[in-house]
């Protein structure tokens, strides 16, 4: 019967009160983008009155957001409980504490106050839904793990339901994510025979797989784009299914929800040209004042023109023709090689840190130091790469 079919709302990967520090003024209003994004999803849980609502890790991008986001958030929560609709979360590498200086999780003040669920360490609740009983559990994303741990490894995923769900915020082995190196992956093996949903985060785009009878697994990816490596993502949202009590999927339907237009503009300069007129006049053709753009410069050109090439002046005269402008000029070269700049606020992250970190590894005197920051450039470059740095 109709009334008796489970239906989910499964999101993920919300980022919400994220930090775009060069974004200067525009800061506040990118980070409304992601509270909007994820506000369509609960309005759209309001209206449809699911029995689970899923969010699969990285509600927050940070685990320290600003008390303004934390309220609003528990109190789209406590709108979905007053409706009856039960709600899981768990965390994702964003919102959950490294280590016991960073304190606890923001998650931890939305499962105090009763709307929600704060799934750690494979806990389980059932519950039913007419006659049939369901069983939800998960793991949040666990920084001991190296890359070669499978996370199911350490948990026995509780199947004793007769729909049974599991949240888990890591990518899977065997299907390569270029955003998500060094990653430790769950193994499809891993995955029990009597789990009927397997509900993941942590990758930014969307997949949908059907595993065999009466058993899926889906990753929403994020209701926002979190930085130009989601450029190609057509669309954002997150997933509204329904499954009868037996487990088959009766229905499957992505939502997209509202975001911000993004592009890259690529240039290839050659020789003697003014540089700053052809990517002027360029980006002029794409102008939108709610267009988040990058431009790209590279080539090879003349002294003379590098010489001219004014990168402050490009963002101020596209600054009023855009929502932000960022410009990339790191594989711009003169004839006679490579451009070094002056340190400025646009050098490269990546190429700064890198040898910040490295010049400590060489100076280390003792191996434990040098693995220690060994571990460091590779994390943290991994979250520069997640930011967009260059």
């Amino acid at each position: 019967m109709e009334d008796e079919r489970i239906r989910i709302v499964h999101t993920g990967d919300n980022h919400l009160d994220p930090y775009f520090p060069r974004l200067g003024a525009k800061q506040m209003e990118r980070r409304m983008d992601f509270w909007r994004s994820f506000k369509e999803v609960v309005e759209f849980a309001l209206r449809t009155k699911p029995h689970l609502f899923l969010v699969s890790g990285d509600l927050f991008d940070r685990v320290d957001p600003r008390n303004p986001p934390r309220a609003q958030v528990i109190k789209c929560f406590r709108a979905m409980d007053e409706k009856g609709i039960r709600s899981f979360l768990i965390g994702g590498n964003h919102d959950t504490p490294r280590s016991m200086e960073e304190g606890s999780s923001p998650l931890n003040e939305i499962d105090a106050t009763g709307y929600s669920t704060l799934l750690w360490e494979g806990e389980a609740e059932t519950f039913n839904v007419g006659e049939t009983e369901i069983c939800v559990s998960g793991i949040s994303y666990d920084f001991t793990l190296s890359e070669s741990d499978d996370p199911l490894s350490r948990v026995k995923i509780p199947t004793e339901g007769d729909f049974n769900v599991f949240m888990a915020h890591y990518p899977l082995r065997g299907i390569e994510h270029p955003m998500l190196r060094n990653e430790p992956r769950i193994g499809f093996d891993k995955i029990p025979d009597d789990l009927n949903y397997l509900a993941l985060g942590h990758v930014h785009s969307s997949f949908f797989r059907r595993m065999g009878d009466s058993r899926y697994l889906a990753c929403p990816g994020s209701t926002e784009r979190r930085s130009f490596n989601e450029e190609s993502d057509e669309k954002k949202g997150f997933f509204y299914l329904e499954f009868s009590g037996d487990g088959k999927l009766i229905e499957k339907r992505f939502v997209e929800v509202s975001t911000r237009p993004i592009k890259t503009l690529r240039i290839k300069a050659r020789g003697n040209v003014d540089l700053n007129s052809e990517v002027i006049g360029r980006a002029r053709e794409l102008s939108n004042e709610e267009l988040l753009l990058r431009v790209i410069v590279s080539g090879r050109v003349s002294l003379d023109t590098l010489g001219r090439y004014r990168r402050d002046e490009i963002i101020r005269e596209l600054s009023e023709m855009f929502f932000a402008v960022q410009v990339n000029d790191e594989g711009l070269e003169y004839e006679g090689g490579e451009v070094n700049f002056s340190p400025g606020p646009d050098f490269s992250p990546l190429s700064s840190f890198r040898e910040y970190v490295e010049e400590g590894i060489s100076s280390c005197e003792n191996d434990e130091e040098r693995e220690v920051l060994r571990k460091v450039l590779e994390i943290g470059i991994k979250y520069l790469e997640e930011e967009g740095a260059w």
